[in-house]
């Protein structure tokens, strides 16, 4: 996810409390500005001439991805909404290993950034929504590892530490 996202710092946060170690790759980073901007356009061109954009921008983006995930070799791979992955890479991933976790942020039913996204979530061995209708379609299209989860908003550093953040109240 974007760095600018608040479930981005809420995911890493918690992970890295736990005692994880957690890699941000954002592909955002790896395009060029005209190209994020002419792709964010590209849904208004006639088919033939998105398709061969598609084609090019999906194949850069992730061939990408996966030398991030040759590089790190990571055990869980989180993915939020669909990061323009594209089947295959996500096959990819779980043929080498690597379990997949798809954070929903956006309907897998409309999107406009891929028309993949709802294919991606049959590769996936968690998904988590905060949409339990989101979930409940997904149950009747045979899609069962799924959660409802709302994420917290990640607190500042330098709040971490200090006690009443880390105890829970008590009850009597």
């Amino acid at each position: 996810s974007p760095q600018d996202y608040t479930i981005h710092n809420s995911v890493i946060c918690g992970f890295e409390q736990l005692g994880h170690q957690v890699y941000h790759y954002n592909f955002r980073t790896d395009i060029k500005k005209w190209e994020e901007k002419f792709n964010i356009n590209s849904r208004r061109l006639p088919y033939a001439y998105r398709s061969k954009w598609n084609n090019y921008f999906f194949k850069k983006i992730n061939q990408n991805h996966q030398a991030v995930f040759d590089n790190k070799k990571p055990d869980i791979v989180f993915v939020y909404n669909n990061e323009m992955l594209l089947p295959e890479t996500v096959a990819y991933f779980k043929n080498k290993g690597a379990k997949l976790i798809f954070l929903m942020g956006d309907s897998p039913y409309y999107t406009n950034t891929s028309d993949y996204y709802l294919s991606l979530l049959f590769y996936a061995d968690l998904i988590v929504a905060p949409d339990s209708f989101w979930l409940s379609q997904l149950n009747l299209l045979g899609l069962k590892n799924t959660i409802l989860e709302f994420f917290h908003i990640a607190v500042e550093e330098n709040s971490l530490n200090t006690q009443e953040n880390h105890q829970l109240p008590k009850h009597d």
